[in-house]
């Protein structure tokens, strides 16, 4: 299961140039992408990870979703910037409850 008990999960990327979202499900063959979509947000909206203009991405985001047709509420967000920190951690195959508490402890 992706996050929770939903089967369809939207991860939304807010770039400094555009917005992407791909929405995934959970099919009894695995994950399946349902569909993708991006839109470019107009400049100066977002500058070096900090949002500049939050009506304007709000609006880009509300029009993302629109013109792809993303219904779910089941969203990941992810933004990047010169404050994100990154942090590849290795881990095996354990249950869903163990590998959030190995997250947690590694964060």
């Amino acid at each position: 299961m992706l996050f929770g008990k939903n089967d369809h999960l939207i991860g939304l990327d807010i770039g400094s140039r555009s917005l992407k979202a791909a929405e995934i499900v959970e099919t009894k063959k695995g994950l399946s992408l349902k569909r993708f979509g991006i839109v470019d947000i107009p400049p100066g909206a977002i500058e070096d990870g900090t949002v500049k203009n939050p009506e304007t991405v709000a609006e880009s985001i509300r029009h993302l979703f629109k013109a792809y047709n993303f219904k779910e509420n089941n969203v990941a967000v992810s933004i990047g910037g010169y404050s994100v920190i990154v942090k590849k951690i290795n881990v095996q195959t354990m249950e869903e409850a163990q590998l959030q508490e190995t997250i947690h402890f590694e964060a």
